[in-house]
């Protein structure tokens, strides 16, 4: 798994999962902003069709991670990929519908099912 500041980052085939590693306050947006030309380089290698983001260690976040999800999902969207968020916490769903970010991305409750309905969607084997 690649590590950045604020991310560890994965690919299972040709799904980038992106988990960032703890809470994410806007005060520690220097750090997420310096890992974000990385992460935008992930997602526009030809290996990557599909963009995982787990946020099963994430008890806390603000704008600036939903800047950044924002940013990546667009840029995925215009390679004809699909972004979906896992493991989120109450607290990290009821934020991402205040911002209404659920009618955008589809939401699993764990990285497995993510990653299992985006290989049926693909048309692959079950990666289990």
């Amino acid at each position: 798994m690649g590590k950045l500041r604020m991310f560890d980052t994965v690919f299972e085939g040709t799904t980038l999962v992106i988990a960032p590693t703890g809470p994410v306050s806007n005060l520690g947006a220097h750090d997420m902003l310096s890992d974000v030309g990385s992460l935008s380089t992930l997602v526009q290698s030809d290996t990557c069709r599909n963009v995982v983001v787990d946020m099963e260690k994430v008890t806390f976040f603000g704008s600036v991670l939903l800047g950044v999800l924002n940013s990546l999902s667009k840029q995925i969207r215009q390679r004809q990929g699909r972004f979906v968020l896992c493991g989120l916490t109450q607290v990290g769903g009821e934020v991402i519908h205040a911002t209404r970010f659920d009618t955008l991305w589809p939401i699993y409750p764990s990285r497995r099912e993510a990653l299992k309905a985006l290989a049926e969607e693909d048309g692959l084997a079950n990666t289990e």
